[in-house]
């Protein structure tokens, strides 16, 4: 097992998915190998350590999911001198009696990126976030702000990945340090937060429901970036008057696309902010479930005389299991950007190019 592989496993624990879905090398030879069982046991019991860890109930199933799979192979493949790991059991027996938890219950929740080269030399290894979640919660009408969903981690791995000097994506990149950054819909306030992490200055946390505002407020001071993320409750379309914002550099919304009915307030907003700011980086980031929804946004994008440039997003790189192995979120689903510009800012861009054509 490379440490590759070893701090993918790592990483993928702290996001808890189900103990069937782990991206680890579990093919017959390595599972029954000594060394293999050893440094699974070591991550699992440092995921436990953690100052905020997953819960322990969860622990066991993994380990127990884990030790099923070996004892499995070692009675098919196995030989005399092929054994279960002791550790792994004695982890597996601190762990059981820990109470189960309901679907609804929250628990520490961690995202943490690979470590790689970034052109600011920044250490990412600094943007790892973790929130307070229920991983199992499937979504309906009152879930927001206890999942973050895969648009919101979308955008943030192409946030990251914008940082690393050799990425090549037809997608505009996202700079976010040192600017003054506003986020809409916020839910959790996962984007909010690496955005912070990744060196912005400021960062508005917005969303229109007091109490989603509250757990993303809860989230900011679990992270330790109070001091440049604030969360304020804010209704779409009203103004763009934000206590202390100055000018507005970066706008991002995720997952905000869903409801058709709502989609108006939010061209609304998008408007009143780019008619203030007009250079202003706007970035929708939207998991396409239904097109007629989608065809909502982009007629009212023209209404008020917006442009919506679309991007699809296409992870760069994919585990075995169909996952992005940034943030480990479902890829089947469809993720698109929208770049939202104002119709003379787009105008402007077009001259520019072609007096530059003309001195060439």
């Amino acid at each position: 097992m490379s440490a590759t592989e070893i701090d993918t496993f790592a990483r993928h624990l702290l996001r808890q998915p189900q103990p069937s879905v782990l991206t680890a090398p579990f093919d017959k030879k390595t599972l029954i190998s000594a060394d293999f069982q050893q440094r699974v046991h070591d991550v699992i019991q440092a995921a436990g350590e953690r100052k905020l860890p997953p819960p322990p109930y969860y622990l066991s199933r993994v380990i127990k999911h884990l030790c099923t799979l070996i004892e499995d192979t070692i009675a098919e493949e196995g030989d005399e001198n092929d054994e279960l790991n002791g550790d792994l059991i004695g982890l597996y027996t601190l762990y059981i009696s820990s109470p189960k938890l309901s679907v609804r219950d929250r628990v520490p929740v961690t995202y943490k990126p690979p470590v790689f080269p970034t052109t600011s030399g920044k250490n990412l290894d600094t943007v790892e976030v973790t929130l307070l979640e229920a991983p199992n919660l499937i979504s309906y009408v009152g879930t927001t702000g206890h999942r973050t969903w895969e648009a919101a981690l979308a955008v943030g791995e192409h946030m990251l990945l914008s940082t690393h000097p050799t990425y090549e994506t037809t997608i505009p990149k996202i700079d976010v340090t040192g600017k003054m950054v506003l986020e809409l819909g916020a839910g959790t306030g996962f984007v909010s937060i690496l955005a912070a992490k990744m060196g912005a200055k400021k960062v508005w946390t917005t969303d229109g429901d007091e109490g989603v505002t509250d757990t993303a407020a809860e989230n900011i001071e679990m992270n330790e970036v109070g001091d440049i993320a604030e969360a304020t409750v804010r209704k779409w379309g009203v103004d763009t008057n934000l206590k202390g914002s100055g000018e507005i550099d970066v706008i991002l919304g995720a997952d905000v696309t869903y409801d058709g009915e709502v989609i108006p307030f939010l061209v609304k907003e998008l408007a009143c902010w780019l008619g203030k700011f007009p250079s202003a980086t706007v970035v929708i980031s939207a998991t396409i479930r239904n097109d007629t929804t989608f065809a909502v946004f982009r007629a009212e994008c023209k209404q008020h005389k917006l442009v919506a440039e679309e991007y699809t997003w296409d992870p760069p790189e994919k585990c075995d299991r169909g996952l992005s192995n940034i943030f480990f979120y479902p890829s089947s689903t469809p993720i698109r950007f929208i770049f939202v510009k104002p119709e003379n800012a787009q105008n402007l861009e077009m001259e520019d190019k072609l007096v530059g054509a003309e001195l060439s």
